[in-house]
């Protein structure tokens, strides 16, 4: 890679428009090194949305050589149509006996 492209992402990634959620740090330590994480915020994602085209218009531009990008699973699942409304699910009487030996923790 080019000093010229390595000086023009290191400009990119200084001027990221992302700010941690509330209660979040940017930066997290782990016996692993220190990771920074940048939240960002996205159009409302739906069943069939293209989550590489939405990646590459909203995070590539702020990518670095050797960054990770990590997606959540709930996202994944609403945009391959895996997600559901509590309302739309109906257990079975099995599943409804079954709950009664399960611990819901706060």
């Amino acid at each position: 890679m080019s000093e010229d492209v390595k000086e023009v992402q290191t400009e990119a990634k200084q001027d990221m428009p992302f700010t941690p959620n509330e209660g979040k740090n940017l930066v997290i330590t782990t016996d692993d090194g220190s990771f920074e994480r940048y939240p960002v915020k996205t159009p409302i994602i739906k069943s069939g949305d293209d989550l590489v085209a939405l990646l590459n218009e909203l995070v590539r531009p702020y990518l670095q050589e050797g960054d990770m990008i990590y997606m959540s699973e709930k996202i994944l699942a609403i945009s391959q149509g895996r997600a559901f409304k509590i309302e739309d699910i109906k257990p079975s009487r099995l599943a409804r006996f079954l709950t009664k030996f399960v611990y819901k923790s706060p």
